[in-house]
């Protein structure tokens, strides 16, 4: 059991690690995930991948160097953070100010699902609501509306 371990995290570290090149359909993938994670320094509001300037043609072209050689996205992609600023992320890191953007839009959503439970559980309370789910209600005016659909159904007789 002691051989095992160490064996196996030599495994473990093998398979996560990779100090060479790697083939030519992993480097591609590799870039293109980078390049649609990160926004241009060269094109306000355009994802790496989509400006057509020289200089993100030059940084796609380093991304795919440094990805065929092996280097991990995420090596890539804190290099070029570091470089250009934390404002090139497409997508927000879970921390500091990007934690409210992640976490913006779920608590939108339950509050106004709250907000429309209580709106709709006011108005089936209200006096004179039509719909009346307890079946308890004014029972002159079920009476009347009663009275008001045979009226209609015996002229149609």
């Amino acid at each position: 059991m002691r051989r095992a371990l160490p064996a196996f995290v030599v495994l473990l570290v093998a398979t996560t690690v990779r100090a060479g090149p790697i083939d030519e359909r992993a480097s591609r993938a590799l870039t293109s995930t980078v390049t649609h994670e990160l926004m241009s320094p060269y094109c306000p509001e355009l994802l790496l991948a989509d400006c057509p300037t020289q200089g993100a043609n030059e940084l796609r072209l380093e991304v795919a160097r440094r990805a065929a050689a092996g280097e991990s996205a995420g090596s890539i992609e804190d290099d070029l953070v570091a470089r250009f600023g934390s404002h090139i992320r497409a997508i927000p890191e879970f921390h500091g100010l990007g934690t409210v953007a992640w976490l913006a839009p779920p608590v939108a959503g339950v509050l106004g699902l709250l907000t429309i439970g209580f709106v709709l559980r006011d108005a089936a309370r209200a006096p004179g609501a039509t719909g009346n789910v307890t079946g308890v209600g004014d029972s002159s005016a079920r009476d009347a509306l009663d009275a008001r659909v045979q009226d209609a159904l015996d002229e149609l007789d």
